[in-house]
This record gives C-alpha cells, structure tokens and sequence, in this order.
C-alpha cells in the first residue's frame, strides 16, 4: 500500500565551490507538492543558486522547499571551482546540521551533495574520511557502501583503505554481518529476498588455492554458512569473467574491494546510479559521483543521479 503520509527529504548541499550547488534547482523541481525539502547549507549559496527558497529557522509543518542556513563562505566562492578550507568548512557544518534536522523532523531520509574530503580536513576536521564514516559514527551504526542502478547494484565489503590492507580486513563474519544488512535492505527493496553473488578475492577466484587462499578459507565457507541459513548467495565468482557473463543473473553483487566492483558500476551508471548508506537508522542517498570542481558553474553538471536519489527515497518511503 502507498503510504499517504507527509513526506521530508533533508538535503545537505556539499561543497558550495564545487558543482554541488548546481544539483538544487533540480532537486527543487522534482520536489512534489505533498512534499517538505529542507536544504541545509550557507545562506551566500541560497542567495546565489536559489533566492526564491525561503530561509527559516523553524521549520514549518507545511509541505514545500525550505533553507537552514549552515556554514559560511563569501558568495563570490559559490561555484568557484576553487575547493579549501572554507568551502570544506561550509560543507561540514551542512552535514552535521543536516544529520541533526533528520533526527529532529523524523525525516523520511536524507540525501548528502557532493563534497570534497581532502577541503573538509583542511578546515581543521582532520578525522574525517567521508560521508558513510561520518554517519557511522554519529548513529553509532555500522552502514554497508551500496549502489543502486537500473540493471545492476552493487555492495563493497571494504570501503576507502589502502589495496594491501582488503586481505586482512575480510573475515567470514565480516561478509555474514554485511549480507544480513544486504538481505533486509533488498527485501523491502524488491519485495522478495535478493539473489546475491560474490566475487572473488584473487585474480580467477583464487584458482583453488593456486593465487592466494582468500577463497578457500574465508569466502567460500562464509558462503555455505549463509546459503545454510537460507540465503540465496553464490560464489565466490571470478571478477574479471562475472560481469559479461553472469551478471544477468543476480540482483546484487558483492565486491570484496572498492574498484572491483565500482568499475564495471561507473562505467554503466556514472550519471544515474547512486549510493546508499544500508543499515542506518535513516535512508541516506547520495549521488554516484564527485564535486567535479573542475566544471564548476560552466553548465556541464549532469543532474540525473541526484534527481534518482530523490527518487529512490520516494519509493523507499511509499513501500514501508
């Protein structure tokens, strides 16, 4: 049944000197009348990108499109293209007021702009390593990195570290804990349990044992251990032979390490897929790409992801 409830989205705005900012007025026209959108960012980027939004403190009950002031910068860096210190500082205090209004309103989800990580350190938070970490701590909750396509999605089991540290961090519970938050995610996503794969560690899945014994002792057994629990989940699979060939096969894919399973993603879906955080307390959605300062304001941002991720967040909600 549809829900017929009021819904609200969040919205932190990113990097107001990268192309975060050009992603409002989209998100602002998919916007249904029914719907409350609250955009969390500094006041100069409002005043630039989008002066018709109202600027409130207190937020109404009403359905429409709000602004929450967050952050500062000088107007003439909005759109700039030139990413530091107060850009990064504006993006952070976005996130963090954002992340406090989802909890405040009960928001139906929130959705992160792009931002960039190495401008938010050099404003002084130098611990932070990215949106997905942020929010993992501030809920106190692990997340599983997803990314959702038309055709095809995606879960890694590692996230941002160094290649030679995957190894290490791959355990059998590890992939039962990130296949339990997939399966409950999937299932509501779908409406049935998920077929899930998972590929290999090593080049040809290990070659029973030949190239490294990652699959024979951690992804093979976590796999008969889920399939005894009743998990619909195959593999280990070769990465390099799983995509052209079986890919049609399952409705997700779990990659042990970021490129192996963003590459094949990206090349298909860079302006329409997006990310989502699996197993917080709230849908968190963001675009499957960049701040892209390099195009800032030259009228190149493809706003399609962005716009799915609101998308996506509707159809989560109307489901439930």
């Amino acid at each position: 049944m549809k829900n017929s409830k009021k819904l609200t989205w969040v919205i932190s705005t990113g990097d107001p000197a990268g192309s975060s900012p050009e992603l409002i007025e989209p998100l602002v026209g998919e916007r249904r009348a029914s719907e409350r959108v609250v955009f969390v960012g500094p006041e100069a980027e409002r005043q630039k990108v989008v002066p018709e939004i109202e600027k409130v403190n207190k937020i109404p009950d009403d359905a429409g499109a709000y602004w929450v002031e967050a952050g500062d910068i000088e107007e003439s860096r909005v759109l700039s293209g030139e990413v530091g210190a107060e850009s990064g500082a504006a993006a952070y205090s976005s996130l963090s007021r954002a992340v406090e209004l989802v909890e405040d309103l009960k928001a139906s989800g929130l959705i992160t702009l792009p931002l960039v990580k190495a401008a938010v350190q050099e404003s002084g938070q130098k611990k932070f390593t990215g949106h997905t970490e942020f929010l993992e701590n501030y809920w106190e909750q692990k997340a599983v990195m997803t990314f959702l396509g038309d055709e095809l999605n995606v879960a890694l089991l590692t996230r941002h570290i160094p290649l030679r540290e995957v190894a290490d961090k791959i355990s059998i519970q590890l992939v039962e804990e990130v296949v339990d938050k997939l399966v409950d995610f999937f299932v509501a996503y779908l409406d049935r349990p998920p077929k899930i794969a998972l590929l290999g560690l090593n080049p040809h899945a290990g070659e029973e044992g030949l190239i490294g014994a990652g699959e024979k002792n951690i992804l093979q057994p976590a796999v008969e251990k889920l399939v005894e629990a009743g998990v619909d989940i195959e593999g280990p699979f070769p990465a390099d032979s799983y995509f052209p060939v079986h890919s049609n096969r399952h409705d997700l894919v779990l990659s042990p390490y970021h490129d192996q399973g963003l590459l094949p993603f990206k090349q298909r879906y860079f302006f329409t897929g997006i990310q989502a955080s699996v197993g917080l307390p709230y849908p968190r959605v963001s675009p499957d790409h960049g701040a892209a300062a390099e195009i800032a304001g030259k009228g190149q941002i493809d706003p399609r992801s962005a716009i799915n991720c609101m998308k996506q967040l509707r159809r989560r909600a109307e489901e439930e």
